[in-house]
């Protein structure tokens, strides 16, 4: 009777997806934090995401085993990276790591577009010398 309970707990317990771990980091080693993880099922097309930890950890889980997985990170004012064909098995967890560069192109304007009742599309450009001219707030 014992063999038959634990059999069929076992069987109960066995995983049916897989994970992909990871840390992401800056060129000089340090983590990232909250940057964006995209996993897209390259088979059906669904994604699933994840937010790095201040540690620059990330995972994500409930993967459906044996498909080719993309996956692409990306994080406010640095490069995208990417990497294909990740295939992932049963129950298995697949770790990559990953360092992202400084964007070395910066911001040339802000356009700012403002609905008023009485004054509608009220429209102002600010370039990049203004902004290099406005005074910071200590």
């Amino acid at each position: 009777m014992l063999v038959v309970l634990l059999w069929t707990t076992m069987n109960f317990a066995q995983e049916t997806t897989c994970k992909l771990e990871g840390k992401i980091t800056y060129i000089e080693g340090n983590p990232i934090e909250l940057a964006t993880i995209v996993v897209v099922d390259t088979q059906t097309n669904f994604k699933f995401g994840a937010i790095s930890q201040e540690s620059g950890y990330y995972s994500v889980t409930n993967l459906p085993p044996g498909n080719a997985y993309a996956i692409t990170i990306s994080f406010i004012g640095y490069q995208s990276v990417s990497m294909k064909n990740i295939s992932i098995n049963l129950s298995e967890t697949s770790y990559q790591d990953f360092v992202l560069e400084e964007m070395s192109e910066a911001l040339k304007e802000i356009v700012v577009v403002a609905d008023k009742k009485n004054n509608s599309n009220i429209e102002q450009t600010i370039n990049s010398k203004s902004i290099q001219n406005t005074p910071i707030a200590i």
